[in-house]
């Protein structure tokens, strides 16, 4: 990424280059306040057919570890800095993959990705994270955070 345009709640246009940023792990730290609406990316030349094996390689790794074609919202739980397991390695070894609350489980593909099995809750999936944190908490002594955001209230 070379910039990004950036509008404000006055409906201002900022443009922001990159060295302006802070990345950290799955978050940006922009010197303007406001909603990214363009990005501008300069990428190495390359064919076609290299862009295309490159991108169907990608994506039989992720069918390969994912719940690939299942009704997730991603990841449930950032990987912990301090490392070095995954929050998904986590949570196998705590016992919780597989794991069911409702109609929501912890994917037996990857412990990580909560599958809705059909007609699962807000709390059902609540119910199921605050499990898996309790998990991983208590038998490796990692609290992991949250990937996701949570709005509303939950009967948990």
């Amino acid at each position: 990424m070379e910039w990004v345009e950036i509008i404000d709640a006055g409906g201002e246009i900022h443009r922001v280059e990159a060295r302006a940023i802070r990345f950290g792990y799955r978050e940006a730290e922009f010197p303007v306040q406001g909603i990214v609406v363009r990005a501008g990316f300069r990428f190495a030349p390359g064919t076609r057919e290299a862009v295309f094996e490159r991108m169907r390689q990608v994506n039989e790794k992720r069918r390969a570890s994912q719940p690939w074609g299942e009704r997730t919202f991603g990841s449930a739980f950032r990987n912990p800095p301090e490392g070095p397991e995954s929050a998904g390695e986590l949570l196998e070894r705590a016992g919780m993959k597989g794991e069911r609350e409702g109609g929501a489980c912890f994917s037996p593909k990857h412990a990580n990705f909560l599958v809705n099995q059909g007609g699962a809750t807000a709390a059902d999936v609540r119910r199921l994270m605050s499990r898996g944190q309790s998990a991983v908490r208590v038998s490796c002594g990692v609290l992991l955070l949250l990937e996701v955001k949570m709005w509303g209230d939950f009967d948990v």
